[in-house]
């Protein structure tokens, strides 16, 4: 999969459908990545290009799109290890709504996120809807067809924080109690019921060397944190 990267023109345009256009009518690239200098004024014309299915997306920089008061390409404007406060949670807010973007291209897909708990919860604020975390009432429909026979119930079915984990081999399925409000579930990302419903985005507090191998693409890494955010071929 080649995308080609809006790092060639985007600071030489102030409407984002035209920036586009040139790319995809003078290159002939529809499947796009948007770089760190993608300013707010852009957004509109991106997003008419995209609702219109003029162009796809293959990746993304954060911040996308660049906090209103950086002016020029920075993709390290804001850090998550800054010594100021106001700093880091700026850096926060800016990664959520990169993340957001991300969701609302594609606001049906699941998401999964494996080895974070605490990405779990921060990536259902978007309003993405996410496999894992903590889950007041279980998902017993999506966690009966990983355990057709029900030999876990007694682990799933309950108030719980779950978290994700890659199993030992591939295929392999299994539910783990640690305590009595907290299991674990090593899952197989290519186990066949996460495509039947639709799971695509795929989250990670580290690199996933084998993740081209196995069928998924880098689509966001977090600048200055342990974000990695994958998707399905």
């Amino acid at each position: 999969m080649i995308a080609f990267s809006t790092c060639w023109n985007s600071g030489r345009h102030t409407a984002g459908d035209v920036m586009l256009h040139e790319i995809k009518d003078e290159l002939g690239f529809d499947l796009i990545e948007l770089g760190h200098g993608i300013r707010m004024s852009l957004m509109p014309g991106i997003q008419k290009m995209f609702d219109t299915g003029q162009i796809r997306f293959g990746s993304l920089h954060n911040f996308c799109p660049l906090p209103v008061e950086v002016m020029v390409a920075s993709p390290d404007c804001y850090k998550f290890s800054a010594v100021s406060p106001e700093e880091r949670e700026r850096a926060i807010k800016q990664t959520f709504q990169t993340i957001d973007r991300i969701r609302a291209t594609d606001p049906k897909a699941k998401w999964i996120v494996y080895n974070a708990l605490e990405l779990s919860e921060f990536i259902p604020a978007t309003g993405a809807d996410v496999i894992g975390g903590t889950k007041i009432v279980p998902d017993l429909e999506f966690l009966h067809r990983l355990d057709p026979e029900g030999r876990a119930t007694f682990i799933y079915n309950r108030y719980a924080h779950v978290l994700c984990r890659f199993p030992p081999s591939l295929g392999e399925m299994g539910f783990f109690l640690m305590q009595s409000d907290f299991y674990t579930m090593e899952i197989d990302p290519n186990l066949p019921v996460l495509q039947e419903i639709g799971c695509r985005y795929f989250v990670l507090p580290e690199y996933w060397p084998e993740a081209e191998v196995l069928g998924f693409t880098l689509l966001a890494k977090v600048s200055d944190s342990s974000i990695w955010i994958y998707r399905r071929h």
